[in-house]
């Protein structure tokens, strides 16, 4: 289920951050372009949905510490890489025992 408010905030998001970075990239600090960034991101989380995810899979609260772990220390594609690779290994020890 799609967040209602997602699309709504991820354009004016957008439009402020270009708006910045062609209007005056080398007048501003990067600690405001650095907060402007962050405000951006932080509307586009739900964290209501996340904790719904967790309580309904926790497997996947596993692959989600892994993901994001490995993206802070080594880098986004080193990251999803880890991801995807531990989500396979985790499907495949979840299918590998079927209920009998």
């Amino acid at each position: 289920m799609a967040s209602p408010y997602g699309k709504r905030r991820a354009v004016p998001a957008s439009q402020g951050i270009n708006s910045l970075a062609l209007a005056a990239p080398n007048r501003l600090p990067n600690a405001v372009l650095a907060a402007v960034i962050i405000l951006a991101i932080a509307t586009l989380l739900d964290l209501a949905a996340f904790t719904k995810s967790c309580r309904y899979n926790k497997p996947n609260v596993f692959v989600l510490g892994v993901t994001f772990s490995v993206v802070l220390m080594f880098g986004v594609e080193v990251g999803i890489l880890a991801g995807i690779i531990t989500s396979l290994g985790l499907y495949l020890q979840l299918t590998s025992r079927p209920r009998l």
